[in-house]
């Protein structure tokens, strides 16, 4: 009886192991709300984001409660002063994707463990050539910046 015990704890274990369970990672998710106030283009381009130095983000690629809509999307990157040309996210190319430090999620949301200073700047999630693009699925992530 210890025997087939000890095997299950052992099995269980594992089985979190394998699929990247992490108590400790707090996710701090972002969404954009389908009936927010459009104003202008300029105003509605983004949605900004203050994140602390090693924090995990989780942007989210569909409008706020609301499930995705399993249409292929690709998420893409440009630097905070717009001086290069957008480039899609460079994805952990791991398959624990508990390994990686940036992946996406079966819903196509972008997940960022460990927060860092060269991730800052301006993520668009869109179809292919542009799709999708009305929707705004477009963030702006600063550093936090903390006061002594």
């Amino acid at each position: 009886m210890r025997m087939i015990f000890f095997f299950a704890i052992v099995i269980f274990w594992n089985f979190f192991i394998a699929f990247g369970f992490d108590a400790q990672i707090e996710l701090s998710k972002y969404c954009r709300d389908k009936d927010r106030l459009i104003t202008s283009d300029e105003l509605d381009e983004y949605l900004l984001v203050d994140a602390e130095l090693n924090s995990t983000l989780g942007l989210e690629c569909h409008f706020c409660n609301e499930p995705s809509d399993d249409q292929p999307r690709m998420w893409y990157f440009q630097d905070r002063l717009q001086e290069k040309e957008e480039r899609e996210v460079d994805l952990g190319m791991s398959n624990n994707m508990s390994s990686n430090r940036i992946h996406l999620t079966p819903e196509l949301n972008l997940i960022i463990k460990d927060f860092e200073l060269k991730d800052a700047g301006i993520y668009r999630c869109h179809g292919p050539l542009g799709q999708n693009m009305e929707n705004k699925f477009n963030y702006r992530i600063e550093r936090e910046l903390t006061y002594l």
